[in-house]
């Protein structure tokens, strides 16, 4: 059988309350302490049930304390323990990363989120054989079925609906909390609706930075040239977009909507500073799935949204390359097989 201990609440980032037809019980919330620098899950424990040779699983966040507390726990009783975390984080430093690492190696196994930081070994202080990876995806065999039930009359139906006919639509889907750095996005496309008049930045998420960059977007003089659709959570919505535009542009720190972009054969435009992107950034390939401009340089930014939506046979073929790189190492099947074969190599 399985025990999750899951919290309906955390205390950054999104709710979990969603999901919560999938998991028995949610009296595990996370509480932040120190002004969010370490956390606490409520009522942890590992049950009575648990025997010698059992497996415990870790969310693999060093802040977390209850960790150690889990570790202590299971090594007393003889149970095995898996760490399942980032190898590297967007903006962790070198200090926290040696620490997360020495904390690694009291488990039994380690999967990380990608195969490019399972190959980075001289970051850790194991033994490989430790080592597993999933390339951590989006649920790819939702996305496909859905794709499947859209065709182009469909579709065109869409566009009218929404006055899309003729646009060159920008796609942004995220949380609107300032780290995603919309506003280098938002000073892009200045330059870009100066060049490609019909240009339109389609805007998915909400989050506490929504009214300025609305303000900021009237200020700049763009707000005709921005669709705001504040947050949309169900698959099938967000299909028609991502399937109506021709590139997905993400400023800040790209994670899984890198792999959700590519899903749908959408080409990504992000910034070039990979130490700051969170590990899925190992799918992007720079000219080939994609194009990578200069970190916080918005005309740069800007020259690289504007060749994309110029240039078709360019487009396409970024479009191609996009989906074969999750059909080939990022499918949600992979992942799972990749995870069961982590398990049995405890």
């Amino acid at each position: 059988g399985i025990e999750i201990m899951a919290g309906e609440h955390q205390c950054i980032g999104p709710s979990s309350s969603k999901e919560s037809n999938k998991i028995a019980s949610l009296n595990h919330n996370v509480i932040c302490l120190f002004s969010h620098k370490v956390m606490w899950q409520k009522n942890i424990t590992i049950p009575a049930i648990f025997k010698k040779g059992d497996v415990v699983l870790i969310s693999g966040n060093p802040r977390i304390l209850t960790n150690y507390l889990v570790i202590i726990l299971a090594k007393y009783r003889g149970l095995k323990i898996v760490w399942y975390g980032q190898g590297w984080t967007a903006g962790s430093n070198n200090v926290r990363n040696f620490f997360k690492r020495i904390v690694m190696s009291f488990c039994d196994v380690v999967i990380l989120y990608t195969e490019k930081e399972a190959l980075n070994t001289k970051l850790f202080k194991f033994g490989n054989n430790k080592l597993h990876f999933l390339n951590n995806t989006v649920d790819t065999e939702d996305i496909f079925s859905i794709k499947k039930d859209i065709n182009k009359d469909m579709l065109d139906v869409f566009a009218n609906n929404y006055n899309l006919k003729e646009k060159k639509i920008i796609l942004f889907v995220g949380r609107l909390e300032g780290k995603e750095m919309l506003n280098v996005l938002l000073d892009s496309l200045i330059q870009v609706s100066s060049e490609i008049e019909n240009v339109l930045l389609v805007v998915i998420g909400g989050g506490s930075c929504l009214s300025i960059y609305k303000e900021n977007s009237i200020s700049k003089g763009i707000s005709n040239n921005i669709l705001w659709l504040g947050p949309l959570y169900n698959e099938k919505d967000l299909a028609y977009w991502f399937l109506s535009s021709h590139c997905f542009v993400y400023p800040g720190a790209i994670g899984l909507s890198l792999l959700h972009a590519f899903s749908y054969n959408l080409p990504v435009i992000t910034h070039n500073n990979l130490k700051n992107h969170m590990p899925e950034i190992a799918a992007f390939k720079d000219q080939h799935n994609g194009l990578m401009f200069k970190e916080g340089n918005d005309l740069d930014l800007a020259r690289k949204i504007i060749t994309i939506l110029l240039n078709d046979d360019m487009r396409i073929n970024y479009s191609s390359n996009a989906l074969k790189t999750v059909k080939d190492d990022y499918t949600f099947e992979q992942m799972l097989e990749r995870f069961e074969f982590a398990l049995n190599d405890t």
